[in-house]
């Protein structure tokens, strides 16, 4: 009943900031913990992949830091303690016991109990719209850091390898909304599916969408996200996170066009289409999987 309620009140957008807090730190779970099984596929062991993993996302959480610092500046000087301290608290206790691992302290020595308690303090005043203000744009910066990361330890075709990861998890991911709240194969399950992902990272905001039942195609449309304005965005990390939204759009038939960036074509708007798998393909170059 409980899951039926949040799908619901996701789908029509009525979510407080306080529990959007809260989902976004269990989706970016969700996306560490596909990253975790992905590399550990590839590499053959998990332990290694962590640790890969890990310091490639190492300066993303580096600058969060510094970020907070701006608005916080009690926070003590930045350390891998610290960051780990203050990120624990941005995700909360019970994400934090399951994904702490990817920007944990390489030492994993025990953290002091006054450093703990001094960043405890020092964000004690950040507001539950902050929080998911914060976290909405850890998504995009953690993959802006992989695809700098990855290619300095020699992992080859990092790009292509984590589009087609997103786009196993959007697969995943749309096959098990539809099984759990019997969602019809229709453009319009599709696009429910798609804005709820968006609505939890603060993407397209502002908006507009359209599903033609008829020819069982549609778009989204709107104010784009909060990444492309990070540090190091380009082109590319639209096509490697739009590889999810293709994934999602598979499970329901039905294929995704990237079909205007801010990043590619300028403006203040980005736009999708989701058409039928039978209609020719003509994606923009971003919207590939090896990007």
């Amino acid at each position: 009943m409980f899951a039926r309620i949040a799908f619901e009140a996701l789908k029509r957008e009525w979510v407080p900031p306080f529990l959007l807090a809260g989902m976004a730190a269990e989706s970016l779970g969700q996306w560490y913990r596909w990253l975790d099984r992905a590399f550990t596929d590839a590499l053959g062991n998990r332990s290694d992949a962590r640790a890969l993993i890990r310091t490639c996302a190492r300066p993303a959480f580096a600058h969060r830091y510094h970020a907070l610092q701006a608005d916080f500046p009690d926070l003590p000087s930045p350390s891998p303690a610290a960051i780990e301290c203050a990120m624990t608290r941005i995700y909360g206790p019970k994400t934090a016991k399951r994904i702490g691992w990817i920007y944990a302290a390489d030492a994993g020595a025990p953290i002091a109990d006054a450093l703990q308690d001094r960043v405890t303090r020092s964000l004690k005043a950040l507001s539950r719209r902050g929080r998911w203000d914060e976290l909405a744009v850890h998504l995009g910066e953690v993959l802006i850091a992989l695809t700098n990361e990855l290619p300095k330890h020699d992992f080859r075709r990092g790009q292509a390898f984590l589009g087609r990861m997103c786009f196993d998890a959007g697969q995943r991911y749309a096959n098990r909304m539809k099984a759990q709240f019997s969602l019809p194969n229709t453009v319009a399950s599709a696009i429910t599916v798609l804005r709820m992902g968006e609505f939890i990272f603060q993407v397209n905001q502002e908006h507009r969408s359209e599903a033609n039942l008829e020819t069982n195609a549609g778009l989204i449309e709107g104010s784009a996200c909060p990444w492309y304005v990070r540090p190091g965005w380009a082109a590319m990390h639209c096509g490697i996170f739009g590889q999810f939204q293709s994934g999602i759009s598979r499970a329901f038939d039905l294929n995704y066009r990237l079909t205007q960036t801010i990043p590619r074509h300028g403006g203040s708007v980005c736009r999708v289409d989701v058409v039928p798998i039978s209609e020719p393909k003509s994606r923009p170059k971003e919207s590939a999987t090896a990007v």
